[in-house]
């Protein structure tokens, strides 16, 4: 494993994806003396933020390291990264607002690491020379309408 092919946006999501995997196993949640919760334990948005963020992570630096290059139709490999990560990042942050008593260092770490995650992916985006495609996204959901009833309001003088 060569980490000298990674370009420094690519070592920035790494190493915020191998801090997101840490936390993952550090107390998010203490109960005095009781134990607490891990981030694996503490809800969906715990555990799937760290899965978002993990994923997200592999996919922009496997192919560097040797693995597969992976893509969908409509997005390139750092623009599904960063959606990835950024999902991440809001699902931990979720699971914080929603849930922000006897918290401990592990949520943080956590948070830190998908930001760090999140950051270096767009970073890698944007050195591609990508945006994100939120007028693609913004043209898929609005197919089903048409704009000639924006563009041409009741011709009936009423508008």
């Amino acid at each position: 494993m060569d980490l000298s092919n990674l370009s420094r946006p690519e070592k920035v999501t790494a190493g915020g994806g191998a801090m997101l995997l840490v936390a993952g196993f550090l107390p998010w949640y203490s109960f005095g003396g009781f134990g607490g919760l891990n981030g694996w334990s503490s809800g969906f948005p715990a555990w799937g933020g760290i899965l978002a963020g993990l994923a997200g992570a592999g996919i922009l630096i496997a192919p560097k390291l040797g693995g597969k290059d992976v893509s969908t139709a409509s997005l390139a490999r750092p623009q599904l990264a960063v959606v990835l990560t950024g999902l991440g990042s809001l699902l931990i942050v979720f699971r914080f607002i929603t849930e922000s008593t006897l918290t401990s260092f592990g949520i943080f770490a956590g948070l830190a690491g998908s930001v760090l995650a999140t950051y270096g992916s767009f970073q890698a985006m944007r050195a591609a020379g990508l945006e994100l495609p939120v007028g693609e996204v913004r043209e898929r959901f609005t197919q089903g309408s048409t704009t000639s009833d924006v563009e041409n309001p009741s011709e009936d003088g009423d508008g």
